[in-house]
């Protein structure tokens, strides 16, 4: 069991899980929003994080985590 706790109830030991965009994973990006060109470029170079989720078995809550750099 892990030490993950849910922010929202309380309970330790919180489900790992995946977040799914189509066949992709979710990934965090360091840098400020942006479209069009300029989103597509950046979208190149950008650093990016790895997106851990754990839900709540008690309540349901999602917590997210981005420890690990791409």
């Amino acid at each position: 069991m892990n030490e993950v706790r849910c922010t929202y109830c309380g309970t330790v030991g919180l489900a790992p899980g995946a977040l799914r965009m189509g066949y992709e994973t979710i990934v965090w990006r360091d840098e400020t929003p942006l479209s069009g060109l300029a989103a597509v470029r950046e979208n190149l170079t950008g650093r990016t994080w790895q997106v851990d989720s754990y839900r709540c078995p008690s309540c349901g809550h999602l917590e997210l985590f981005s420890v690990t750099k791409n």
